[in-house]
């Protein structure tokens, strides 16, 4: 233990000395709430802070337009920032932590209308700044009592141009949920240009940091993954991950790029980022030199870590901010001991002690940094991220020295078993007998394999010339394109089955009056039969001989009662009542009405989109198919009158059904219904041509093959 607190002392001192050797000289400062910066070049001298002594007046909410009337109150007093209010003088009386007050700053500078930026911290724990009696920025809700107030940290830059030399800058500050009060981190005033470069630096490093710390969390998870029992790099893992977590809620707060949260879960997560990363390092350094630790001492400070904890987690911030010096001492005294262990396994020359002696010492340097820079006593930033990528970097070395070393390992391993085979030719050459007679038997296996294969691809050769012969057997049923054209000038069918032959198919039928000859109605339909490839064949040609039945021998043509006839027909062929088959087809069915210019459809599962003065709608059919034993069948007819360029859609699911695209999703049909529509007006084999080079790209971008039938049908009428 003396050990530890002798080494806490040293690196406090060292790291004071350079703190003091590396603050700038000959600066100006706040003197009596003023500062005069006539003689200052910031074009030369750069950001300069606004630390001194501010005006300052307790439990007043002055705004700039008080200090017109009063240009000088008698009721002022004086704080020097960058500090908390906490315990300073007030006019004889000692300030408390909750409260409000008002600071201010006449500010004298070198010249009219420079283009000047504030760069705020954050301050405790909320304000508003008013520059020249105007509010230029306000970070939480100031108020004069707990009800009133709202805290919230917000660092940030405010741009101003002075409109005369003397500038008032006045800042109202409240605090009534935290420990700690005022404006404790130093206010820096510059050019613009020079406050946003800084600010952009800070922010740019930050991302750094962060993004190497947590690179080093997934490599050290993944090597922990790969060898369980390397509890080590898990406990590494959590020290990055709660490294990471520390620097997204201190500093630039850049944990308000990922999300947006609540002032009191950012602290706690500030409190929580303080402990426990000490509690894995301990777990990580006794992982790896558990004979250097005391037991006890490990528990011990586990234990309080732990009791700190909770008391962050169930206390509110006003309460357990009250911790954050016996955190801070914990802290100090268990970085101190583990330095201790590593000094003694440092001497006695343990694989890696020496790099991780250096790596934490700087890390621990950059922790009295953050506690002294947390405690008002040095005017610098937390260098906690950074210290813990300098004892990355450390661990990196050592694990590329294990590597090197189990390789060198390997090579003598292999040596040896050169050695070892040459004593094993003997052996080989009889198990080489031994295979060489296996080899014979496998040959005149495989010559028995390659003579069952040959008669296997005469077999299958049979049955593909068969099924393609059943293909044009079933495109002999469908409708002849000259008769379609023939009624229908302007269409496209984009067929495309998954096999050789399908289980979608369409189909045409017109209805000509006797005495003129004139076509009076055209039936067109789209069928997707169950499954698809021979069963869907079987099926299609079913449903092609009912359809040819119900419409061209009994002359139904309403399509409401053709699709009833056809779920009849189904059923009764295929005995469903009695089997308690499934089988069927959804369709969707169209009859244009030349004669009384109407349109009329019915649907069963599949739709129709119709687009009638570039407007588009899609009628759902029906949510049945065809075939089955529900009783009372009923299916919706819809009607639209017949009007000029009117455009019909008809589809079975294979195209909307279809995976693909960059994150192998369906094709959706909304995604459908917006490309018939952006291509409406094209011509009918222009529509054909694009739907198709569209689904190959999305098969294309996805690295999928087709899983079903496609069939898209589209109709253009013309009055």
């Amino acid at each position: 233990m003396l050990t530890s607190l002798r080494t806490c002392i040293v690196l406090i001192c060292i790291l004071l000395f350079f703190t003091r050797c590396n603050q700038p000289k000959n600066i100006p400062t706040v003197k009596d709430g003023a500062i005069d910066l006539t003689n200052y070049d910031f074009e030369k001298s750069g950001i300069i802070p606004l630390n001194g002594t501010w005006e300052f007046y307790w439990q007043k909410l002055y705004d700039g337009q008080y200090f017109i009337t009063q240009p000088n109150p008698t009721n002022a007093s004086h704080i020097f920032l960058p500090r908390v209010w906490n315990n300073t003088e007030n006019n004889g009386i000692k300030v408390p932590s909750i409260g409000h007050g008002t600071y201010r700053l006449k500010l004298k500078l070198p010249g009219k209308k420079l283009k000047l930026a504030i760069r705020l911290p954050k301050i405790g724990t909320a304000f508003r700044l008013f520059i020249d009696q105007k509010l230029v920025s306000e970070t939480g809700k100031v108020g004069a009592s707990k009800k009133e107030h709202t805290p919230d940290y917000k660092p940030q830059i405010v741009d101003f141009t002075n409109d005369d030399e003397n500038v008032d800058i006045v800042f109202q500050v409240a605090n009534y949920h935290y420990n700690f009060g005022g404006i404790w981190q130093p206010v820096r005033l510059g050019l613009e240009g020079q406050i946003r470069t800084e600010r952009e630096q800070a922010v740019v490093t930050d991302f750094f940091l962060l993004g190497s710390i947590f690179i080093m969390a997934l490599y050290h998870l993944g090597l922990f993954w790969i060898r369980r029992k390397s509890t080590s790099a898990l406990y590494f893992c959590f020290i990055c991950l709660l490294a990471a977590l520390r620097l997204m809620v201190t500093n630039e707060y850049i944990i308000d790029t990922f999300i947006h949260l609540d002032w009191f879960t950012i602290i706690r997560l500030e409190y929580f980022s303080l402990s426990l990363p000490l509690l894995a390092f301990i777990w990580f350094l006794y992982s790896i030199f558990p004979k250097h630790f005391s037991k006890k001492m490990v528990w011990g400070i586990q234990i309080v870590l732990l009791i700190l904890t909770a008391i962050v987690a169930v206390f509110p911030p006003l309460v357990f901010s009250k911790t954050l010096l016996l955190s801070q001492v914990i802290i100090l005294l268990g970085g101190g001991y583990s330095i201790g262990v590593l000094i003694r396994a440092a001497v006695l020359k343990k694989e890696g002690a020496r790099l991780l002696l250096l790596g934490f010492f700087v890390l621990f340097a950059a922790v009295v940094n953050d506690i002294l820079h947390t405690r008002g006593v040095v005017n610098t930033d937390h260098q906690f991220a950074t210290g813990l990528f300098v004892f990355i970097f450390t661990q990196a070395l050592v694990l590329s020295f294990r590597f090197s070393r189990a390789f060198t390992e390997s090579e003598e391993l292999s040596g040896k078993l050169n050695y070892t085979n040459k004593n094993l030719e003997q052996i080989v050459e009889v198990r080489t007998n031994e295979l060489q007679q296996s080899n014979q038997m496998l040959n005149q296996f495989v010559d028995e394999l390659d003579t069952i294969n040959h008669l296997l691809s005469v077999k299958n050769q049979d049955i593909t010339d068969s099924i393609h012969y059943a293909s044009n057997i079933q495109q002999a049923l469908l409708p002849l394109k000259e008769d379609i054209a023939e009624a229908l000038p302007e269409y496209f069918i984009f067929y495309k089955p998954l096999d050789i032959v399908s289980g979608d198919f369409y189909w045409f039928s017109q209805q000509t009056n006797e005495q003129t000859g004139a076509v009076e109605k055209i039936i067109f339909s789209v069928v997707d039969c169950t499954g698809h490839g021979v069963p869907g064949a079987f099926m299609s040609m079913l449903g092609m001989e009912c359809l040819n039945s119900i419409v061209n021998q009994q002359k139904i043509l309403t399509p409401s009662q053709i699709l009833s006839n056809l779920y009849e027909h189904i059923s009764q062929i295929l005995h469903q009542r009695l089997n308690n088959l499934k089988d069927g087809m959804d369709l969707a069915l169209c009859v244009i009405d030349l004669v009384q210019q109407e349109i009329a459809f019915a649907g069963a599962n599949n739709p129709l989109v119709i687009i009638q003065n570039n407007e588009l709608q899609m009628i759902q059919g029906n949510s049945m198919s065809m075939g089955g034993i529900q009783e009372n069948i009923n299916f919706e007819q819809h009607t639209f009158p017949l009007v000029d360029n009117t455009v019909l859609y008809l589809f079975t699911d294979g195209y909307q059904d279809q995976f693909g695209g960059k994150k192998n999703r369906k094709f959706m049909k909304k995604r459908l219904r917006e490309l018939l529509f952006s291509i409406h007006q094209e011509s009918m084999d222009t529509q054909e041509k694009i739907l198709e080079q569209t689904i190959e790209e999305w098969m294309k971008s996805g690295s999928e093959q087709q899983i079903d039938d496609m069939l898209v049908a589209g109709l253009k009428l013309r009055v």
